[in-house]
């Protein structure tokens, strides 16, 4: 018979740390704060501003099963992947991610893993 009768936070933040300490990887989180409609008369475009800091997550594919999408870019059919990222900060649906030089932008809204203090996001790489 097990010990726990119910889960134990302090030992699941302590894992969680471990896991952050070892396997996390860093990323560049681009926070959206506001954007600007610009004035088209002065040659001033729209344009949306962000807040650029390091992160730490962890990446990989959705469920461990490769998301590869095709699209019909420019030159030809190209592929895009789709990625699940684990973080601590809650990302925005308006912000992007930077990974291994590459834009992600977050398809859906993140979902919090309340034991563990983790948020689940789904992101799609950003069209070229």
């Amino acid at each position: 018979m097990s010990m726990y009768s119910r889960p134990d936070k302090r030992r699941l933040n302590q894992n969680a740390e471990r896991i952050y300490q070892y396997a996390g990887v860093t990323a560049t989180w681009r926070q959206y704060v506001s954007a600007s409609a610009g004035i088209p008369e002065a040659g001033i475009g729209d344009g949306q501003y962000y807040r650029t800091q390091t992160i730490t997550g962890q990446f990989g594919n959705i469920l461990g099963a490769p998301r590869i999408y095709e699209a019909v870019a420019a030159p030809g059919l190209i592929a895009a992947g789709m990625l699940q990222m684990v973080s601590r900060e809650r990302i925005g649906r308006q912000d992007e991610i930077i990974y291994n030089s590459a834009y992600y932008r977050v398809e859906s809204d993140p979902v919090p893993a309340p034991l563990a203090g983790w948020w689940v996001t789904q992101i799609k790489r950003a069209s070229e």
